[in-house]
């Protein structure tokens, strides 16, 4: 459920359900989250799925857009080095930085962990999320939803480094040694044309479980969780279908 169903009468005869963070795009957010944050916690039913899991928007719209970085604007991310490599500037300029792999990390890792500028700050779904619901991102499983329909450049070297660094900003705002699961929401054809397929880096960021969409029918949605790998190489734990009103998942887990 997300900012659709703000307002809406949930059903009760369910045993998990996954929120979300963003309004729809990477950069807004859910003004329902807490309540249906503490819906999805009381509907747990003991199945395997954890009491509470979340999902975020994602997108790499380019160095087009104001929150892109720029010398004056590092974000929460405070370097220009980068695992995807250095996100440069032109010498004597305070625009937007490169459209390359290395800004696109930064681009990705503020929209987690939030923009700080010599004017003040944006903040990012981590700081937001912990603010409005008194724990931290990544407390929980984090599924990235990661849809054509919001902006992806056609380089996906770039989209790729836009996602490893949502998840290098989720797994630093869980605060913990333990590392948290950050689970990829997509279809196969939507994953392949916004990264490549298989895809992932040395550290797994991009292999992790699948929360597979578009299932026809509860049936079908069984099926899928019988693959042996997902999309992105790794396990099948969530399949979606479009039920009566809600989008309907099946745990491949119990």
């Amino acid at each position: 459920m997300s900012f659709v169903q703000c307002g809406a009468t949930l059903p009760t005869d369910r045993a998990f359900a996954v929120v979300g963070v963003n309004g729809g795009r990477a950069n807004t957010y859910n003004p329902c989250l807490p309540d249906q944050l503490a819906y999805a916690e009381a509907l747990h039913g003991g199945t395997n799925q954890p009491v509470a899991q979340v999902y975020l928007n994602t997108g790499d719209p380019g160095n087009t857009v104001g929150d892109w970085p720029s010398p004056n604007q590092l974000g929460a991310y405070g370097s220009t080095s980068t695992p995807a490599g250095t996100c440069e500037f032109a010498a004597g300029t305070s625009g937007p930085g490169a459209n390359s792999p290395g800004c696109a990390y930064i681009y990705g890792y503020d929209m987690v962990a939030g923009i700080v500028t010599p004017s003040g700050s944006v903040e990012g779904a981590a700081p937001h999320f912990a603010r409005v619901t008194g724990r931290s991102l990544g407390s929980q499983p984090v599924w990235l939803d990661v849809e054509t329909e919001n902006s992806w450049q056609k380089d996906r070297a770039m989209n790729v480094a836009d996602l490893q660094g949502v998840v290098d900003a989720v797994r630093a705002a869980a605060g913990s040694a333990d590392p948290v699961t950050v689970g990829i929401y997509s279809t196969a054809y939507q994953w392949d044309r916004i990264t490549g397929t298989p895809i992932g880096d040395a550290a797994g960021n991009l292999t992790g479980p699948a929360w597979v969409a578009g299932a026809s029918t509860a049936v079908d949605a069984q099926l899928t969780c019988a693959l042996a790998s997902s999309f992105t190489g790794g396990r099948v734990a969530l399949v979606q279908w479009v039920g009566a009103g809600f989008d309907e998942n099946l745990s491949c887990t119990g």
